[in-house]
């Protein structure tokens, strides 16, 4: 592959990623309301995922647990279950 494939291929994955937070902002923000609003009431946010998408889950759970220990709060109930490396 050539500059212009890689800067071809950045392209579309850019106006792919654009179209959908075009298309799904509302859901977005409404999603990061609940989860916002579960763990002020004391709740759970459970994310987990088969394959890849289970990778996905520990670092989401983990972001989420790094970000409120970083500024200095106790981290969020928010588990993702172990996966197993296949």
């Amino acid at each position: 592959m050539d500059e212009h494939g890689v800067r071809a291929i950045s392209a579309e994955s850019a106006a792919i990623q654009q179209r959908f937070f075009n298309e799904n902002a509302p859901l977005v923000v409404e999603v990061g309301r609940r989860m916002a609003e579960s763990l002020r009431a004391g709740g759970k946010v459970l994310a987990f995922g088969n394959g890849g998408s289970a990778a996905d889950a520990q670092h989401f759970a983990a972001e989420l647990v790094g970000r409120s220990t970083a500024t200095g709060r106790p981290g969020p109930p928010s588990p993702s279950p172990p996966t197993r490396p296949s």
